[in-house]
């Protein structure tokens, strides 16, 4: 996921291109080939937030481990 804070640029997904500007939010699925182009003469600034299974269930499990507590229904579930 980006979130475009300030200027423009362009995300290329699997080769097809969208802009993006300030106050978009833009989501890929998982294992989408994209990358950011800033092709204009401002600075672009965003957010990239990415939240994969693998990384989730490892986040449950160190937090887990830290309160050593048991896992409940929703920290179970992968």
């Amino acid at each position: 996921m980006f979130i475009a804070l300030s200027g423009r640029a362009v995300i290329v997904c699997n080769g097809r291109r969208h802009a993006l500007a300030a106050g978009d939010i833009a989501l890929m699925k998982a294992g989408t080939e994209h990358h950011v182009v800033n092709e204009h003469g401002e600075d672009f600034s965003y957010y990239a937030i990415w939240w994969g299974r693998d990384m989730s269930a490892d986040f449950l499990a160190e937090e887990l481990r830290r309160d050593g507590g048991e896992p409940t229904g929703a920290e179970s579930a992968t």
